[in-house]
């Protein structure tokens, strides 16, 4: 009933009308040259309202894959009671930082302040080096104190971002750590002990702070980890002081009749594209054999359901919670790369007899091209973005889907997109369109478009360069 704004990002090539701005050349080379550029556009997705802003900024110099936020408060607001007239006003000053992973083995930090006045729009404050390869995707832990970057080197490396807004503008996060695995490392997401069923672990969600987990809450500080998918495993790090290391990994086999990859896979080895910490500390997998796994992992052993296999794999998932005590189950939404949407009910207490058939909610055609992200927005709505230039807000709360409201930019495959939401009483990252209640900056990546399908497949993530 509010009214709400998206922020949209749209990085990679530039359209035509903007590329003779580029500088000199053939129009190959201003379209290699626009590469990494970012484009934001603040609209009314909600309520369908035409665009209030446009601005393109410079950031990388090649295709952009990832893109994360999160809400940062000035120093103001840390230091004063947010129920005093000093705390609502510093509250106002609250920015978003986005981080963005790029095939040009950089990590980008950008800091977002609104529309209009002093600080507003979008600013690169850092650009982080030390990967190989391209950056397939990035995570925000639930603190914002630390950033995973995985990569197509086989590594995923963990940054410390300082504790104040003036030290994060001014000093670069800092490197302390790198997880190496044996293949390229398609997502990485934070969580606690509590996945794996540990003392300590805590109400680990992945950063969704529902406070649903298993684990013990004493005094004792929960564990924190890091999961990763690397080729065919989900593997399971601890990043608690004094218990650093790798706690658990699991192996999974092909289940489904996709081979992923063709030729350039001749072992027919699963990947794992996408993760997502489930109610009761379960894990789904998205898999390139067209499956989904739903996993329980525990040191003294584990246990797999298979949904599917589909027609075409799934490449991202998003977890949508009950709207209350009433719902018996949450609801899980496959988004995969044939633009194809299936919503299945997901609880720990579904009866292991319960076939696919069963519980399988509903499907749709949501996009005319591979879906490369995907979030739930709320208890009822689905965001979703495409290769055929489309970020599309979807209602789920009857029986089927219904499309809310469509950002397109043609020739603009979008890779990524992220929401951030303030709370209740705020007014938006950092400002946003006039009577707004709640105002939600989202970034989106994207790629050049006949690039893109130009490239051969094989065993890579969706959207990433194939190797």
């Amino acid at each position: 009933g509010r009214s709400s704004s998206l922020v949209c990002v749209a990085m990679g090539m530039v359209s035509a009308a903007e590329a003779p701005r580029v500088g000199g050349g053939d129009r190959g080379e201003e379209a290699s040259r626009a590469r990494g550029r970012l484009h934001a556009a603040l609209r009314d997705l909600v309520h369908g309202g035409p665009s209030t802003s446009s601005k393109t900024v410079l950031g990388h110099k090649e295709r952009i894959f990832c893109c994360r936020g999160k809400v940062v408060q000035s120093d103001e607001a840390s230091e004063a009671s947010e129920a005093s007239e000093e705390g609502a006003r510093a509250k106002e000053k609250r920015r978003c930082l986005f981080a963005t992973g790029s095939e040009d083995k950089t990590v980008g930090i950008w800091i977002y302040g609104g529309v209009g006045g002093r600080g507003s729009g979008f600013r690169l404050l850092h650009t982080l080096q030390g990967h190989d390869e391209e950056v397939l995707s990035v995570e925000w832990s639930p603190t914002g104190r630390l950033l995973a970057s995985a990569s197509a080197d086989n590594t995923v490396m963990i940054w410390e971002l300082p504790d104040r807004l003036d030290r994060i503008e001014a000093e670069a996060p800092a490197l302390v750590g790198r997880v190496r695995h044996g293949d390229h490392v398609y997502r990485s997401l934070f969580t606690t002990g509590a996945l794996l069923g540990m003392p300590g672990g805590g109400g680990g969600d992945g950063g969704d702070g529902d406070g649903d987990g298993d684990g013990p809450m004493g005094k004792e500080e929960p564990m924190q980890l890091l999961v990763t998918c690397s080729s065919n495993q989900v593997l399971c790090w601890s990043l608690s002081s004094g218990r650093e290391g790798l706690l658990l990994s699991k192996t999974l086999d092909s289940r489904g009749n996709y081979v992923y990859g063709g030729q350039r896979n001749p072992s027919k080895m699963v990947h794992i594209f996408d993760v997502a910490v489930l109610r009761g500390n379960r894990l789904a997998a998205a898999c390139s054999d067209g499956t989904v796994r739903l996993l329980t992992l525990r040191r003294s052993g584990d246990s797999e359901r298979v949904l599917g296999p589909f027609d075409s794999p799934a490449g991202c998932l998003a977890r949508i919670k009950a709207q209350g005590p009433e719902e018996e189950a949450d609801r899980l939404c496959l988004c995969c790369t044939d633009g194809t949407v299936y919503v299945y009910r997901d609880s720990p207490e579904i009866s292991k007899s319960e076939g696919d058939s069963e519980r399988r909610l509903f499907s749709w055609r949501a996009h005319q091209a591979n879906i490369f992200d995907c979030q739930a927005v709320g208890t009822d709505r689905l965001l979703t973005c495409s290769s055929d230039g489309t970020v599309k807000l979807w209602d789920l709360r009857d029986a089927e889907a219904r499309h809310v409201a469509t950002f397109e930019k043609k020739n603009y495959p979008f890779h990524s997109m992220h929401l951030v939401f303030r709370d209740d009483t705020g007014s938006g990252c950092g400002g946003g369109a006039p009577g707004a209640g709640v105002d939600d900056g989202v970034g989106n990546a994207d790629a050049d478009a006949d690039a893109e399908r130009s490239r051969p497949s094989g065993p890579a993530r969706p959207g990433a360069r194939a190797r």
